[in-house]
């Protein structure tokens, strides 16, 4: 028998618990703060919420260009340090906002938790496919405070001149070796059932053999082989959340086969975090009736105007998916 993380129960508790979180706070508050965020129970989930509205911004930063000033000159980028600063101190977000970043920061904060060696091995894949680079890595370490020492590690790794060439496997291998044991989980757990409750051994999923044979559950009475500090972070079949997801939903329309993280990556680095440009393009797309019209619509209205770059690893996975939606 082999376990893994049913993602099916991780995405359903993640809705479950942004709902009843973001339901009872703006029963009382018209937005949500970047304090508001740190107060959340499990405060990993307010970072990596911030994580997202800081990347979002170095996003926008990187866009600005000018035949008339110079955005690289020191003093420039003073001010704009500045400038985030004073936006960092009045974060605003509506109930609609904050749920889009609540649902991918609790997501990650429940990977990191219960799984950290996927978590980490989605990142490496990242780094090594060139959607994730050095700054960005660092920005997720500055955000992470549960199993933060791993993350050390992999940034001095990924500095190395010969880590592009190593398969993930054996990155993730060295990166494991003689880690520090991952933090207890009871405290994590009573934190997020004071907002909805979780029972974590719903997370983990059993499968029957393929030879047919009973499955059982290895007792530590039992198991002749004492587990290693890599066993701790290790869930055995090393697929993502995306992975078992796609895995296991019948496209049926685009929208209905999106995984959280594809959602909010979608919605933040295709339509400039506007939820509601996202949502009414995929009900257009989702009612084309063949996958030309869908095509020549993202074309003329994105790739023609270069509103999207057609390499662009976002966009690639974007028009994979509408691709199977008429295949």
């Amino acid at each position: 028998m082999e376990s893994k993380l049913n993602s099916t129960v991780i995405n359903e508790y993640t809705e479950s618990f942004v709902q009843s979180l973001t339901n009872d706070f703006f029963k009382q508050h018209s937005s949500m703060s970047g304090d508001d965020l740190l107060k959340i129970p499990v405060r990993q989930v307010g970072l990596f919420a911030l994580r997202q509205i800081y990347s979002s911004w170095r996003r926008e930063i990187d866009k600005l260009t000018s035949p008339y000033f110079n955005y690289d000159a020191a003093d420039v980028k003073d001010g704009l340090n500045r400038l985030m600063n004073v936006l960092s101190r009045n974060i605003s977000l509506s109930k609609e906002t904050s749920e889009a970043l609540l649902l991918s920061a609790t997501n990650h904060t429940l990977l990191l938790i219960f799984s950290p060696f996927q978590f980490y091995k989605q990142l490496v894949e990242q780094l090594l496919s060139g959607q994730l680079d050095r700054e960005g890595l660092e920005e997720w370490e500055k955000f992470t405070e549960i199993n933060v020492g791993i993350f050390k590690r992999l940034i001095s790794m990924a500095s190395n001149q010969g880590f592009a060439t190593e398969p993930t496997e054996t990155l993730l291998n060295t990166l494991f070796v003689d880690a520090e044991m991952p933090q207890a989980i009871e405290d994590f757990v009573e934190k997020f059932s004071s907002i909805s409750p979780l029972d974590p051994s719903l997370f983990l999923e059993q499968e029957t053999s393929t030879a047919g044979e009973p499955t059982q559950i290895p007792s530590e009475e039992t198991d002749s082989q004492p587990l290693t500090i890599h066993d701790s972070y290790t869930v055995k079949e090393q697929t993502t959340l995306a992975d078992s997801l796609r895995e296991q939903q019948t496209v049926g329309s685009i929208k209905s086969s999106l995984t959280i993280n594809q959602k909010f990556m979608f919605i933040n680095d295709l339509f400039d975090g506007n939820q509601d440009d996202f949502s009414t393009v995929l009900d257009f797309l989702d009612g084309c009736e063949s996958f030309d019209v869908a095509e020549a619509f993202i074309r003329n209205n994105y790739f023609k105007h270069n509103r999207w770059k057609e390499e662009a690893p976002q966009v690639k996975e974007f028009m994979a998916l509408i691709d199977k939606r008429f295949s």
